[in-house]
């Protein structure tokens, strides 16, 4: 298992050079030293101490939504919705921070326990739907995206907005609630570490425990699982479940150890890079670390490209989305194929 899981990865990594390769190609034909601009790039996200923690910091949510799809595809769910259950998972932990009086380490975890529940309940409905009468968890997952993030906006803007901000947020929350820094020279709050800590406990899950051989096995093959006697609807709901809770901390990562409050539209679409992260992690939670830092790194350093040599945000973003492409079409491939066995298997 290990070894296959290696070399699908290892596919993806070859997919990625690919499209920093037609990448290249692009800037070469509009004008840009393509050395140059990767050169930036690098240097931008990695390049010294401020980059690096940067970096890091716009890792930490995309590991969360990453381990979140990753959940979902695994048991060959094509829910993309945690965007939304970020944004409620944000919204519950801003609750639980500034409503909440209790001693700072209590009130951290309870704050985080209460971002990944948002999470958590955002995702019943549809898994509910989808266990029970077979609703395409697809179709719910996008629109409750839109819904979560109206919601978050209405409570921005009408319910706590901060009229003192010279930014559209909310209050801050409580300085109890607040994430520490994991030292007085690491500006990096300890979100960092609980987000690797949380990826190797759900590779444990998914490769160790019972819970996880079902997942497994529903997303191979629903039929199958029948027949081994797996109450596949209730592996269904549990992967929701186990999902949304886990996208639901990327948002609490970001209100507790960075914001400190709702900005307005916080997330630059964090949720949907989760599900990038896990199309090139071939759906492996350890292997999500390493897809996810890819992603920041594109996200933190082409600032650098458009300071350094002019590159428009445009071709940025056309280049971020080649290079995306390229490296997910193995994994999605890989999660298309499984998804249709899949419902040939509900079907038969």
């Amino acid at each position: 298992m290990i070894k296959g899981s290696l070399e699908q990865f290892f596919t993806s990594v070859l997919a990625v050079f690919i499209g920093l390769l037609i990448g290249a190609i692009i800037l070469w034909i509009t004008g840009y030293n393509p050395l140059t601009a990767y050169g930036l790039l690098a240097k931008s996200s990695l390049g010294d101490h401020h980059s690096i923690i940067e970096t890091l910091n716009a890792m930490t949510p995309i590991i969360f939504t990453g381990l979140a799809a990753a959940v979902m595809f695994k048991s060959a769910l094509f829910f993309i919705g945690m965007e939304g259950q970020l944004y409620v998972g944000a919204l519950f932990a801003f609750i639980a921070g500034y409503m909440i009086q209790l001693p700072p380490i209590i009130h951290m975890a309870i704050a985080l326990l209460a971002g990944g529940l948002g999470g958590l309940l955002w995702g019943l409905g549809p898994g509910y739907l989808k266990a029970k009468f077979g609703v395409n968890e697809t179709v719910i997952s996008i629109m409750l995206n839109w819904v979560a993030i109206y919601l978050t906006d209405y409570v921005v803007l009408y319910v706590f907005p901060d009229p003192k901000a010279t930014i559209t947020r909310t209050y801050k929350i409580s300085p109890t609630a607040v994430l520490p820094r994991i030292s007085s020279n690491l500006p990096l709050n300890w979100s960092f570490i609980l987000a690797v800590l949380t990826a190797i406990l759900t590779g444990f899950i998914l490769y160790k425990t019972t819970t996880g051989y079902e997942m497994r096995v529903v997303g191979f093959n629903p039929r199958a699982a029948r027949v081994a006697k797996i109450n596949v609807e209730r592996v269904y709901l549990k992967t929701f479940l186990f999902s949304g809770f886990l996208a639901g901390l990327a948002g609490s990562s970001m209100i507790l150890g960075v914001f400190n409050s709702i900005p307005y539209r916080f997330s630059p679409g964090y949720g949907w890079d989760g599900i990038t992260a896990a199309l090139i992690a071939q759906n492996n939670p350890y292997f999500v670390l390493i897809s996810s830092l890819l992603l920041a790194v594109l996200r933190t350093g082409s600032f650098g490209m458009m300071v350094g040599i002019g590159v428009s945000s445009d071709l940025i973003l056309v280049i971020q989305g080649v290079v995306l492409v390229a490296a997910s079409t193995p994994g999605a491939y890989s999660l298309i194929t499984r998804y249709l066995k899949s419902w040939r298997g509900v079907k038969t």
